[in-house]
């Protein structure tokens, strides 16, 4: 289904002087006509029309006065006309293609969708637009956005003018796969329940700017991982997470970390704060459990397990001559090692005492849509108990110097196989602040893909103005 459209430039009758002999009256001078081929829309893309035939008639006897063929390398292509009535088709087999690099890609699922009026007149001192609309398969287009300017040699004078108008409409909002923010998600929420003990739509609220930001100061019980006069660390996690809706501005000085901001984005936006308020906008549970952590399964701490889930991580690629490569690679990740990089959570939920007969059924039913917020928190659940499994990346836990089990041998973080193309590239921040057995401060392994490309890297901190994470880092910004 072709479901927006775009309008292009296909050509303006200008007013010039009386040369040719073209035209439908030849008592009055003469008429120009002229053929943009190439439209930036305002986001920046580039397109052009290609393998197009205009023909031109007289609309009195039908007779052929004007055929044009579009070079795709001039900007604009002229043919004069007298002052007239006349009909324009564009005939089949044309072609748009967008610019991509230094190269042009064809822009396939192109379809015409609207013609300009059937006869137009050129009047002396007067302009008729005429509009040729293209439609797109909003898989196969490139998202394209506002109006270009007409042509800037276009005039009035003795002559008229008639001009093929672009406009160009805002293609709706592409689907966005979010199982790339899971981890993030149940994290998010996870540090949540350890900071107010249960999960509810007044936690958290959509800002004027379209993000979320939470609506507490405080956490109810004692900090985990007290600093000495830092902030609580189930505040400082919360926020780092919510801090990968705004600017990175400390990573502008790593060219590398352009792409990876912008796919970020996209995920940020679609999966943070438009998952919550679509579903804080719907009813709500009359009452939301308590929760409760009771185990977790794979702890990262469980040395026998980390030594094994690392030894089922592909090993780093190696040269002809048998030397890991620099920047050192891996072959992808299979999908169920991926899934084992998880810290599994069990819950048991249950109504505070004194809470009204609830309206959305039994305590793990209330607690699935209290959590209803946090896309993909909760992944099984069975009579009291619930069940959650944030990535291993997202956990917010800190070690002692020596001591941290991400730091093992063989092991990293396989990031750039988890949800969708490119992968995660962002974690928290505690993974870029282990402290090694040397004492210094070293960001866990991970990976970071480029083009089909996994890249054995490792995490950096990254902090903006609203809280930290880390960043696996993209191998042009890692000195070996």
């Amino acid at each position: 289904m072709f479901s927006h459209r775009l309008s292009f430039p296909v050509l303006a009758l200008l007013a010039v002087g009386c040369v040719g002999t073209v035209g439908t009256d030849s008592s009055e001078g003469l008429g120009q006509t002229s053929l943009p081929l190439q439209a930036t829309t305002a986001s920046g893309v580039l397109y052009r029309l290609t393998k197009a035939t205009f023909v031109i008639k007289d609309a009195t006897c039908n007779r052929v006065v004007a055929t044009v063929k579009a070079d795709p390398n001039k900007v604009v292509q002229n043919v004069t006309l007298r002052p007239g009535t006349y009909k324009i088709t564009l005939s089949d087999g044309w072609l748009l293609q967008r610019q991509d690099g230094t190269s042009w890609v064809d822009a396939t699922g192109g379809k015409l969708t609207g013609l300009p009026t059937a006869n137009f007149k050129i009047k002396a001192r007067e302009t008729v637009t005429l509009t040729y609309a293209f439609g797109f398969d909003p898989a196969a287009a490139v998202t394209s956005t506002a109006a270009v300017p007409l042509n800037p040699l276009a005039r009035t004078g003795c002559d008229g003018t008639a001009r093929i108008a672009m406009t160009v409409a805002d293609p709706p909002a592409p689907a966005v796969d979010c199982s790339l923010y899971g981890g993030k998600i149940s994290a998010l929420a996870a540090f949540t329940i350890d900071c107010l003990g249960t999960l509810n739509a007044s936690q958290y609220l959509l800002q004027t700017d379209g993000h979320l930001a939470r609506n507490f100061q405080q956490c109810i019980s004692a900090d985990p991982f007290p600093e000495p006069n830092g902030p609580d660390s189930r505040i400082a996690s919360i926020d780092g997470i919510l801090s990968l809706q705004y600017p990175r501005p400390d990573l502008d000085g790593f060219p590398e970390a352009a792409a990876a901001i912008a796919s970020n984005q996209i995920f940020s936006d679609a999966c943070i704060a438009v998952k919550w308020s679509q579903w804080a906008a719907g009813p709500q549970p009359n009452v939301c459990p308590t929760w409760q952590l009771v185990s977790a399964d794979n702890p990262p701490g469980d040395a026998a397990y980390m030594k094994a889930l690392g030894a089922n991580l592909p090993p780093k690629d190696k040269d002809a001559a048998g030397a890991e490569l620099v920047p050192p690679t891996v072959p992808a990740t299979p999908a169920a090692v991926v899934a084992a990089e998880k810290q599994t959570y069990f819950y048991s939920v249950s109504f505070p005492d004194g809470s009204p007969e609830p309206n959305c059924g039994s305590v793990d039913q209330c607690a699935t849509a209290c959590a209803g917020g946090f896309l993909g928190f909760v992944s099984s659940t069975d009579g009291s108990v619930v069940v959650a499994d944030p990535a291993y990346w997202e956990l917010g836990d800190r070690y002692p110097a020596g001591t941290d089990p991400f730091l093992s041998a063989g092991y990293y973080h396989a990031m750039a196989d988890y949800g969708p193309v490119p992968g995660d590239q962002f974690g928290h921040v505690a993974r870029a602040r282990q402290i090694n057995t040397d004492g210094q401060k070293q960001g866990e392994a991970c990976t970071y893909y480029i083009d089909g490309t996994r890249f054995y890297t490792s995490l950096m901190e990254s902090t903006n103005s609203t809280g930290s994470v880390s960043w696996c880092k993209a191998p042009g910004a890692v000195i070996f």
